[in-house]
């Protein structure tokens, strides 16, 4: 990534999800308060940089 081979992303941990609508993230939630989402992408010195998103926790 830091190289410029792979795309900024995703990254979806285990009992989180992301929808998305028309290309863009529309809501994230998670059905574990400690599952996150992170947008992923190079800061262009340091490498990868993982930025969380808020999720909405279902069932509260």
């Amino acid at each position: 990534m830091a190289r410029g081979a792979l795309p900024a992303g995703w990254a979806v941990e285990d009992g989180a999800a992301a929808l998305f609508a028309d290309g863009r993230l529309a809501e994230a939630v998670t059905r574990s308060p400690h599952a996150r989402l992170y947008r992923v992408r190079t800061d262009g010195e340091a490498g990868a940089v993982e930025e969380p998103v808020p999720c909405r926790l279902l069932g509260a």
